[in-house]
């Protein structure tokens, strides 16, 4: 990769420019950047998708899936699914692609487990 930048033109379009050489224009920076991309002159930088944090007075709310809870309460997803479907933990959730939990009712069910 060479030292690319894209850079905005006076007529409005984009400009590639490769150690100060125009090497290419286009009328948007994205078209400018796959060019450069598929040349190989320019690779872009994409930003971290930002995850969105729950507020600690409604994350007990939230339905988590059946495999993180598994993986959380160190249980195998066989062993975690039928406590659950024993109703050890509340009441399962049908998401379309699995099942999943409250997060509140699996803490508690967590506690209670740690107490018996």
């Amino acid at each position: 990769m060479a030292n690319a930048i894209i850079e905005p033109t006076e007529r409005g379009t984009y400009a590639l420019k490769v150690d100060g050489k125009v090497l290419h224009e286009a009328p948007s920076r994205a078209l400018c950047g796959m060019w450069g991309a598929r040349k190989g002159y320019y690779q872009g930088v994409t930003p971290r998708r930002a995850k969105p944090t729950i507020p600690a007075e409604i994350e007990d709310h939230s339905i988590k899936p059946i495999p993180l809870l598994a993986k959380m309460s160190g249980d195998s997803y066989r062993t975690f699914l039928k406590d659950a479907k024993r109703g050890r933990y509340g009441p399962l959730y049908d998401l379309g692609n699995g099942f999943g939990l409250n997060f509140g009712n699996w803490k508690r069910g967590m506690a209670a487990r740690i107490v018996k």
